[in-house]
């Protein structure tokens, strides 16, 4: 199976603000060994990086405490790891960027990509991140 499949969800279902705080820890037990699956985060393109940053904006102005990093989630720390940035749609959120190669996170290539660059940033270890 492609490695998107066996990876914890990247979204909460509906009834995740339901859940004991141990059904959530049970639900993300799966993050302690990332060896285990393939990291999938939200790794914005580049593009996407000023509409996220107004989106930040908005939060910060409600008083959430939040903040996106600029960076690719995986299994090494390092100021310069390079990754894909693939345009699959003519709209603004039709990019996306990863380490990933495309048919490993989208079973069946789909949706197709329609253009591929690279790019190079910080990458954090997700390992470093949780423990």
């Amino acid at each position: 199976p492609s490695c998107g499949l066996s990876s914890p969800s990247r979204q909460y279902a509906s009834y995740w603000s339901q859940l004991s705080q141990a059904e959530r820890n049970a639900a993300m037990q799966p993050l302690k060994e990332p060896a285990s699956f393939c990291v999938r985060s939200f790794e914005a393109a580049p593009a996407l990086l000023p509409l996220l940053r107004r989106q930040e904006q908005d939060h910060r102005a409600q008083k959430y405490d939040v903040r996106f990093v600029e960076a690719a989630l995986g299994n090494v720390t390092a100021p310069d790891e390079s990754r894909r940035v693939v345009r699959y749609a003519d709209n603004v959120w039709g990019v996306s960027a990863s380490g990933l190669r495309w048919g490993d996170v989208h079973v069946g290539d789909k949706p197709v990509a329609r253009e591929t660059t690279s790019i190079s940033g910080q990458s954090y270890d997700l390992r470093g991140i949780v423990a």
